[in-house]
Order: structure tokens, then C-alpha cells, then sequence
């Protein structure tokens, strides 16, 4: 009987060794800044492991019970007179449409909205991040980090000049911080109709009240949700038409083919891809990475035709004609290329800082030419920034060719140190965060309350002045309260929202419904992209996990719905 209970959980034990692993490398970053040999690691692996696999048995049991209690929904009729509990979830159940019309998605996107309100009034004039700042500066010609006042495609453009209309509409108003506010507003309102349609898919994938009414709950009262959505940056920008595209390539892959054959559809579908890739610098990857599942589910020619071509007119309209057309005609400077280099200039950095006297002389010469003489020094273990900011417009000139025989001849001769330069870089999402430590925020879901103060350099120059960040202070310090106790810091860790929901889901609908693994597909995609990012460890950082702290939730109650059809 062991035996085979064993062999049932063969999966689980697996990929709980290798989180405890990851887990166990993260400690040994905090305590060491690097790998380690000490003994007492084998003991933090053992006891992460055992954590790993309490925490999905837990799951799973939960799971078991969930589908225990629905089969007895179904056996038990309901009673006449329910309670007003009963009577409340009905109300609120029967408010989630079965289809996505444009009227049932608004009104659900506005009760989601409404529950917001509090917390989108307390961040009143709106968060704006420190990139947003350079695009507001760039947009109104402005000296900036990143140029003398020209727009750049450092940042997505299209983001730039939306944050630029909008004060704009607000200088006209009288107050640019009540146009910045506005753009927050309807942002937050555009997510969450976004959110609207997510439940709408649930429940149409067979979702049964619990599952619909839970999912209903946290999003609607968990208060990272609102904070994000309503943030000025670029990656909550980008949210919204994120989660229409997931939702909408789960439609075709669950029609098979015939919403490919609507044309309306098509021309939606068509938009919110270029939409998620136009803002957001990595959108294009992610959407690529769920158009190659779409591909392979879609069994028809013709749909795989219109599946490819889509893939393939984004990358050359991102990579060919934005840069060779649309970006000259708005006057609009390159972005620079350092910004693909950064983990590679990492990696080289660390090698050159460890290494550097037993490399060829070729090979320091090419790696030099690519980071500079400094750039070894400039290392810093948890991100990119500080190597790869430095080589602004000289990695443009680059000899990638040689520079990358350089760097894949550092990988051969010394593959752990490139290891863990990216590990270094990547801990956010795998790290457990340590009760008692100082340094907690870099592994938690922090929020930036206190940018609700619009003043920074030359922000009096864009005619922003608000400068009390009196209530976004209270907010970020209540967040940061809650995520300094035992349960806030584990359902807030970065790793929680990212690698290891990830990974129980994947576990859980491959052992329930292998068939509907396809779900996953905007999940994985926005984790691996998230393992390129720059930085795990600042509360900048947040950015990146953005699309994963509002789709894990979705996937989650699609695993349940997944789970329950298949009983």
C-alpha cells in the first residue's frame, strides 16, 4: 500500500524536491550571496520538502472535498426556504452571464469596480511608478534617465502617449493630477470588466456556484487587485487586454476551430494580440508562447493557417515595422538593445569579477567591449541594472556575433558561475520568504502607496504638484503589516503567485484532467516570461508578476471547474 501510494505521488514528490531545492539555493543567496557546501543546507532542503508536499497534499485533500461536497449538492435537493446567506449567493451567482454580452460584462465589471472604490479612493491622485515618470517627461519633451527629452522606445510608445493624453486632458480640466487620476480610474474600471469576462469563462467551462462565488470573492475584496489595476505603469496598462487575450485564445481552444471561422471574433482576437504586445515589452513572447498551444489544438488546416499567421504578421509588424516605420514617423528614438543584453551582460559581469585573469585574452577584450572595463565592478547579485544601464547606446554597436562567442565560451568554461549569476537575478520567484528578516519586502507582493505623491524631478515642469502621500503611506504600511505575519508572508510571497501556484495546478489537472492541460497555457506563458525578467528582488519587480497575481486566480477556479466536469 505505501508502495503504491508512492508510486500515485511520484509527480508531487518530484517537483516538491525541486522547489525545495530552489527554495534551499535562495537561502543560501540570502546567508552567502552565492552557492554554498554546508552541510546544514541538506537539513533547510529535507524540511522544505516536507513543507512542499504537506502544502499539495492539502491541496489535493481539499480538492477530494470540494468534489465530495458538490456530488452531495447534486444528491440533496435544494430547500424551498433557504437561509439569506443562500439567498445572497444566489443573487450574486445568478449575476455572473453565460455569455460575454457587452451589457452583462459591464455590469459585473462594475460590481467588481464598486468593491474597489474604497481603496481607489484612499490612492487618490494614482500611483505612478518611476518609469511611468521618464515616459510623462519624454512625452512632454523633457530631459529624462533616458534621453533629453525625445521619446524612446525604451518603454512601449503606445503606453507613453496614453500617460500623455491624459494629462493633457487634465491640463485642459485645470489639474494634471486629476488627469492622471482619471486615466486610473478607467484603467481600473477596463480590468475590471476583463475580470467580469474571466467569470463569465469560468462558468462557462461548467463552474458550479461555489467555485464561481469564491472566485467572485477574492476578486473583488483581495486589495492588491485594485492597487495594481489602477497603478500609472505599463505592465498594469497592458492587464486588461492580458486577460481578454488569455480568455479569449481558452474560447478557441475549447470551440476547436469555429470561433477562428467568425470574422468579428478574428478581428478582436487579432487586436488584443497586438494590443497585449504594444504594451508591454515583453508581450509579444507571451503571446507567442500561448498562440504555439492554440496551434496544436486547433486539429483543422484552416485554423492552424489563421493561427500561424497571426504568430507570424505580430512578429513582423513588432519587429520589422514598428521599428522601420511607425517609431521614425513619430520622431521616436530607439530604446536601445542593452535591455536584451542584461542577463547575458550579467552573467559576463559575474564571470569577469571571478574569473577574469584565467580568460583568453580575446575573450576579456570582447566582453570589455560589451560592459566595459567597470562593468565587473558594477555587478550586484539580485539585479541588471547596474551592469547593463551603463552600456546605454554602446550595446546598440554591439558585435553580438562576437560578443556571443565570448559569452557561450564563459557558459563552457564555467556554467555555475553563469548559474548563478541567473539565479541571483531570478530569486524573488523561488525563494521562501524568513520570518523576522529585514530584508522581507524583496520576497513578498509589496505595494507602492507612497508614490501617490506626483512629486519627483521636473514634475512641477508637467504641472503635477499633489504631494500628500498621507493615506497611500497607511495602505502600503497596512499591506506590509499583514505580509509580516506567518500567513500573509506565505500567501504573499512572490514564489506563492508565480512558480509554485504554478506548479501545484499543473499537477493537479494533469493528474485529474490530463485533457485540459491546455488551461494552463497563459499561466506557463506568463512564467516564462517572468524567469527573463531583469530583477526579482525590488519592489519594482512587482511589474513582472503583475499578470500572474490576476490570472493564478483564474486558473485556479478553471482547475476546479476542470476537475469537477471530469467526475
Amino acid at each position: 500500500m505505501p508502495v503504491e501510494r508512492l508510486k500515485q505521488n511520484r509527480d508531487m514528490l518530484m517537483v516538491a524536491g525541486i522547489l525545495a531545492v530552489l527554495a534551499t539555493i535562495a537561502d543560501m543567496f540570502r546567508d552567502t550571496v552565492g552557492f554554498s557546501c554546508n552541510p546544514i543546507y541538506l537539513v533547510h532542503v529535507l524540511g522544505y520538502i516536507a513543507f512542499f508536499c504537506a502544502a499539495f497534499m492539502l491541496g489535493d485533500y481539499l480538492i477530494d472535498r470540494f468534489l465530495v461536497g458538490r456530488k452531495g449538492a447534486v444528491d440533496v435537493p435544494r430547500q424551498d426556504h433557504a437561509g439569506w446567506f443562500d439567498s445572497l449567493c444566489d443573487m450574486a451567482f445568478s449575476g455572473i452571464p453565460k455569455t460575454y454580452a457587452f451589457g452583462g460584462i459591464i455590469k459585473l465589471g462594475a460590481i467588481i469596480y464598486a468593491c474597489w472604490a474604497p481603496l481607489l479612493v484612499l490612492l487618490f491622485p494614482g500611483v505612478i511608478w518611476w518609469d511611468t515618470r521618464q515616459q510623462l517627461l519624454q512625452y512632454n519633451g523633457l530631459p529624462n534617465a533616458l534621453s533629453e527629452g525625445a521619446v524612446t522606445d525604451h518603454h512601449p510608445i503606445l503606453d507613453t502617449y496614453l500617460y500623455g493624453w491624459f494629462t493633457d486632458l487634465g491640463r485642459m480640466l485645470g489639474s494634471v493630477d486629476a488627469g492622471v487620476y482619471a486615466f486610473c480610474l478607467v484603467q481600473a474600471f477596463l480590468t475590471a470588466c476583463a475580470l467580469a469576462c474571466c467569470l463569465v469563462l469560468v462558468r462557462r467551462m461548467g463552474g458550479g456556484r461555489g467555485v464561481c462565488l469564491a472566485l467572485l470573492a477574492l476578486l473583488c475584496l483581495y486589495w492588491h487587485l485594485p492597487i495594481y489595476a489602477s497603478a500609472v505603469a505599463k505592465d498594469s496598462t497592458s492587464l486588461p487586454f492580458f486577460l481578454l487575450f488569455s480568455v479569449a485564445s481558452i474560447e478557441v481552444m475549447r470551440s476547436k476551430r469555429q470561433l477562428l471561422r467568425a470574422p468579428g471574433f478574428l478581428a478582436v482576437y487579432v487586436a488584443l494580440l497586438l494590443l497585449v504586445s504594444l504594451t508591454r515589452k515583453t508581450g509579444l513572447i507571451l503571446v507567442l508562447i500561448v498562440l504555439v498551444v492554440v496551434f496544436f489544438k486547433v486539429t483543422d488546416r484552416r485554423g492552424r493557417v489563421v493561427v500561424a499567421a497571426m504568430a507570424v504578421g505580430a512578429s513582423l509588424f513588432m519587429t520589422v515595422l514598428m521599428p522601420r516605420a511607425v517609431l521614425p514617423a513619430l520622431g521616436c528614438e530607439p530604446g536601445g538593445k542593452q535591455e536584451v543584453y542584461g542577463l547575458m551582460f550579467q552573467q559576463s559581469a559575474l564571470l569577469m569579477r571571478d574569473h577574469g585573469d584565467e580568460l583568453p585574452e580575446w575573450q576579456r577584450q570582447e566582453i570589455e567591449r560589451a560592459i566595459g572595463e567597470d562593468g565587473k565592478n558594477n555587478y550586484t547579485w539580485f539585479l541588471t541594472d547596474s551592469v547593463k544601464d551603463p552600456t546605454f547606446g554602446k550595446a546598440d554597436e554591439l558585435d553580438f556575433a562576437a560578443y556571443f562567442g565570448a559569452w557561450a565560451a564563459g557558459f563552457l568554461q564555467h556554467p555555475l558561475c553563469y548559474l548563478k549569476a541567473y539565479l541571483g537575478v531570478q530569486i524573488g520567484w523561488y525563494a521562501m520568504p524568513v520570518a523576522g528578516s529585514e530584508a522581507l519586502s524583496p520576497y513578498v507582493t509589496p505595494v507602492d502607496g507612497h508614490n501617490v505623491s506626483h512629486v519627483f524631478p521636473r514634475s512641477r515642469d508637467l504641472g503635477l504638484s499633489w504631494s500628500d502621500a498621507t493615506l497611500g503611506r497607511s495602505v502600503e504600511s497596512l499591506v506590509a503589516w499583514f505580509q509580516s505575519t506567518p500567513v500573509g508572508m506565505l500567501v504573499g510571497a512572490k514564489a506563492f503567485w508565480s512558480t509554485w501556484g504554478m506548479a501545484f495546478l499543473l499537477l493537479e489537472i494533469k493528474r485529474r484532467a490530463p485533457q485540459k492541460l491546455y488551461l494552463m497555457a497563459p499561466l506557463v506563458a506568463a512564467n516564462l516570461v517572468l524567469w527573463i525578467s531583469p530583477t526579482s528582488y525590488t519592489t519594482e519587480s512587482m511589474r513582472y508578476l503583475l499578470p500572474l497575481l490576476f490570472w493564478l486566480p483564474v486558473s485556479a477556479a478553471m482547475t476546479f471547474a476542470s476537475v469537477a466536469s471530469t467526475e
